[in-house]
Order: structure tokens, then C-alpha cells, then sequence
């Protein structure tokens, strides 16, 4: 778990602590308290019963009308121990897009650093999709995208 919030704290954006009108250094905590699946709607909980049955009950890239359309696809946050290493590399991640567009259950299925993954999973858990369709109708699907974290292009910004 201590990955996972790492990851969600890079990838926040806090408002500066200010004394005045002069910005200043303050410490923060924050608590985090993983519900698990209770806090899930029923379409989740739908999805999370599918995946673990073990029975594919997904439709396939290959039934699908067509690829879904990212809607809302942020950028995942830099890990800062990374960054300040100048370290390159890639996560690949797998979730469901369920029948209304939303992503679930992201996982890492491969990362060239551990932090990659964590950070690219965060993000992927925001994105947003036109609803998949197969015949017209909605669907669940399961998708893997690569995800490319690059040192030289994040140096090139800053």
C-alpha cells in the first residue's frame, strides 16, 4: 500500500501554504484508509465478480465496434525519486473499461521500475473512455496500454 499512496501524493496538486501574502514551507499529513470493496457500486462489483470467476465474461478488442476513445487521459506524475535520477523507462497496464466508459482494477503488468508502474497505474485509474460497444451495445472490455515515462522530454520542459 505504501507504493500506492506514494504514487497518489505525486500525482496531487496542493495549494501553497501561505502566512500573509508570503508562500511558506508547511509540513502536511495526510491519512489514507484502503476501504476495500465495500465502498464499491454495484457495476464495480459487477466487474470485480467477472474478473475473479475466471470466466472471460469480456468482450474482446476483437468484437468491439471499435477501439475506445480516450476521453480524459492526464499524464501520469514523474516518481520524483526517478526524476532526480534521470531515469527512462515504461510500464505496461491492464484494466477494464466498464459499460460506461470508466476504468477499474488497473495493474501493472510490466515496469522497467517499480515506481513506473505505481505512477502509471494512478493515472490510468482517472482516464476516461467513450463506453466500449459491440453490435451497438455496451459492453465491458479489458485493455493493456503502454506507458512511457522519459527523462530527456521531462528535462526539455522544465
Amino acid at each position: 500500500f505504501a507504493k500506492a499512496i506514494v504514487a497518489m501524493v505525486e500525482a496531487s496538486d496542493y495549494e501553497p501554504a501561505k502566512r500573509g501574502k508570503h508562500t511558506v514551507m508547511a509540513p502536511m499529513i495526510e491519512h489514507y484508509q484502503f476501504t476495500g470493496e465495500s465502498t464499491l457500486d454495484p457495476e464495480a462489483r459487477r466487474v470485480l465478480q467477472a474478473l475473479r470467476s475466471g470466466t472471460s465474461t469480456f468482450t474482446t478488442a476483437a468484437e468491439l465496434d471499435e477501439r475506445p476513445r480516450a476521453l480524459r487521459q492526464q499524464s501520469p506524475a514523474y516518481p520524483r525519486a526517478l526524476k532526480d535520477d534521470g531515469l527512462t523507462g515504461q510500464a505496461e497496464i491492464e484494466f477494464v473499461v466498464d459499460r460506461d466508459g470508466r476504468v477499474l482494477f488497473p495493474h501493472i503488468i510490466s515496469a522497467t521500475h517499480e515506481d513506473f508502474g505505481w505512477a502509471a497505474a494512478t493515472a490510468v485509474a482517472q482516464w476516461r473512455y467513450q463506453p466500449p460497444t459491440s453490435n451497438g451495445k455496451r459492453v465491458d472490455t479489458i485493455m493493456r496500454v503502454p506507458v512511457l515515462f522519459d527523462a530527456h522530454k521531462l528535462a526539455s520542459s522544465d
